[in-house]
């Protein structure tokens, strides 16, 4: 049984992609396909007809018909004509959307029954609402409702493409209307676009893709000025790094401009809303589904995350990503990992290809829910968390680390432990064994019945392992003489996998559990 045939007995989403896709290349494959591109072809003919009141308009940007050859002969190119600019958004919307149904119709000819086991969940990313919707229509074996959907992305495109030309917005080298920022925080990100004091248009992060990636839609040159305040932010935090005056990871952002030619998700896009409200009505288009459509790509904000969450909490096993491409695989699987859901590709002809194959299996998705944290009522009533930690030590799951100067003394390690934490004794401070033994008295003293603690050993110091664990073994001989350490932490330095196992084995011989 191929891969694509085990969907038929196995819950699964549908995902679309947008924009900055390789459409025209999925468009190509689907274009050398006669059987599929007659389908294709004949949702497009459909949508002409839907459009026809308002042909001339459309006319005036030469998208009264759209310039797509379906089929193709096998050597040409399914785009018959090639444009530029924001002009280019005419043609991309409905050219992803004709990929994504050519993908969805390839994947039922391949073993799917996707009437008979649905999709739990539909989710586009940005214009893929688009792909979702003819998708749904398709299923449903509404011909008039997807000829509807391929009219209103025809109407999206060429509206956008309209309303940015006139904008006449600024440009600014190689800056588009679109910016990808990586390593930038949603919190961090929004105080920048904030702080810029002047924007030519309106600037909006467009796309949440992850909590630290983000795409911001504007103005070329408003871009450009962004980008050199993200780099400006980034070099004040390394110089502080460098002066030692803040820690943690350093600011690494990644600016890369979008091959996208008009601010989708933008405010900037509010008159082409406005547009496609008014060329919907006169071509008897469903007003509420044009104006959600139309919206949520053109001026509402993405929350992938969120989205992919929601296919998640599905039930879905896996989730199957239509492309164009497979430009939004890695970043969904990044999203679903640990929770169990697989990611395919199913955006080229290639992907497609490899699922139906009999004997082809993907990677399953990791489950990490069993690792989940939890809360348990014991039996003297009292509520705590229950990890595999605790379960293992008896132990809360918060610890008191080792850390010199602060748990060198025994005061704040009896209290730790004596409230049922894991408390660590840094033996960074415990540099003889007259200190050591010192430090052990007050634990003793100070420790109620039953409750220990734990040590923790710098190895790459090698005076003080020597002292505590190696020659001297001050720490392990009071160990056996009943001193109230059970576990051993091994820090700052790690020894090769043999030594480690030999040490193991060594310091459990001497008495402590827990390494």
């Amino acid at each position: 049984m191929s891969f694509v045939s085990s969907l038929n007995e196995t819950p699964y989403a549908l995902t679309f992609a947008g924009q900055a896709t390789p459409w025209r290349a999925a468009l190509d494959e689907i274009a050398r396909d006669p059987e599929i591109a007659e389908i294709v072809a004949g949702v497009i003919k459909a949508s002409d007809q839907v459009l026809s009141p308002v042909r001339r308009s459309l006319a005036t940007q030469s998208v009264a018909s759209l310039p797509f050859e379906l089929p193709a002969a096998p050597e040409s190119a399914a785009v018959t004509r090639e444009v530029a600019g924001p002009d280019e958004a005419a043609l991309s919307v409905p050219g992803i959307v004709a990929a994504q149904l050519g993908a969805l119709i390839d994947l039922t000819r391949a073993g799917l029954n996707i009437v008979a086991n649905q999709p739990t969940a539909f989710e586009g990313h940005s214009q893929g609402v688009l792909g979702v919707e003819i998708a749904r229509a398709w299923i449903a074996g509404d011909e008039a409702r997807a000829s509807s959907v391929f009219a209103l992305a025809r109407l999206i495109g060429a509206a956008a493409a309209r309303i940015t030309r006139r904008a006449r917005a600024p440009h600014a080298g190689d800056a588009t209307y679109m910016v990808s920022v990586r390593g930038v925080s949603d919190a961090l990100l929004g105080r920048i676009v904030e702080s810029l004091p002047s924007t030519s248009h309106p600037l909006s992060i467009a796309l949440r893709n992850d909590t630290d990636t983000h795409v911001v839609s504007g103005a070329p040159n408003d871009l450009a000025s962004l980008v050199a305040a993200i780099e400006r932010v980034a070099a004040k935090d390394k110089a502080a790094h460098d002066a030692h005056e803040r820690g943690g990871r350093p600011l690494t952002p990644v600016c890369e401009y979008l091959p996208v030619y008009v601010p989708f998700h933008s405010p900037m896009l509010a008159d082409a809303l406005a547009l496609v409200d008014e060329w919907a009505a006169q071509c008897g288009i469903d007003a509420e589904l044009a104006h959600s459509l139309a919206a949520a790509v053109l001026t509402t904000p993405v929350d992938w995350p969120a989205q992919i969450r929601a296919a998640a909490e599905s039930g879905a096993a896996w989730i199957i990503d239509m492309g164009p491409g497979a430009t939004t695989v890695r970043m969904t699987r990044a999203l679903v990992e640990g929770t169990g859901v697989g990611v395919v590709a199913a955006g080229t002809a290639s992907d497609r290809d490899k699922a139906a194959t009999p004997g082809w299996a993907p990677e399953p998705g990791t489950d990490w829910s069993h690792l989940r944290p939890s809360l348990v009522t014991l039996p003297d009533g009292k509520t705590v968390v229950d990890t595999a930690f605790s379960r293992l030590t008896g132990r809360s799951p918060v610890l008191l680390a080792g850390m010199t100067p602060t748990t060198v003394d025994p005061e704040i390690v009896a209290a730790a432990a004596n409230a049922g934490f894991w408390a660590e004794m840094a033996g960074g401070g415990q540099v003889t064994e007259e200190v050591y033994n010192e430090n052990l008295a007050g634990l003793r003293a100070q420790l109620r019945p039953g409750h220990t603690a734990e040590f923790n050993s710098m190895f790459l110091d090698r005076y003080l392992w020597n002292l505590q664990f190696g020659q001297a073994r001050i720490v392990s001989r009071s160990r056996a003489s009943g001193a109230p350490i059970d576990g051993v932490v091994v820090s700052a330095g790690i020894p090769e996998q043999d030594e480690a196992l030999a040490l193991i084995e060594q310091l459990r011989a001497d008495g402590f559990p827990y390494v």
